[in-house]
């Protein structure tokens, strides 16, 4: 959804400060992030035009 030479930052598993990227919480072990078909699921509804407006 970025388009091309854009990039989604992720901060370290160890960041939970207020300045700059940070976990609001924390992931339980490093590399505990959702899985891809999960994200690309949530995507799929958020772009699906029959859902503007819904809530």
């Amino acid at each position: 959804m970025l388009g091309a030479g854009h990039f989604l930052s992720v901060p370290a598993s160890d960041l939970t400060g207020p300045t700059g990227l940070y976990w609001t919480v924390r992931p339980r072990i490093v590399g505990d992030l959702c899985a891809v078909p999960s994200v690309a699921a949530l995507v799929h509804m958020a772009r699906d035009p029959r859902r503007v407006g819904a809530r």
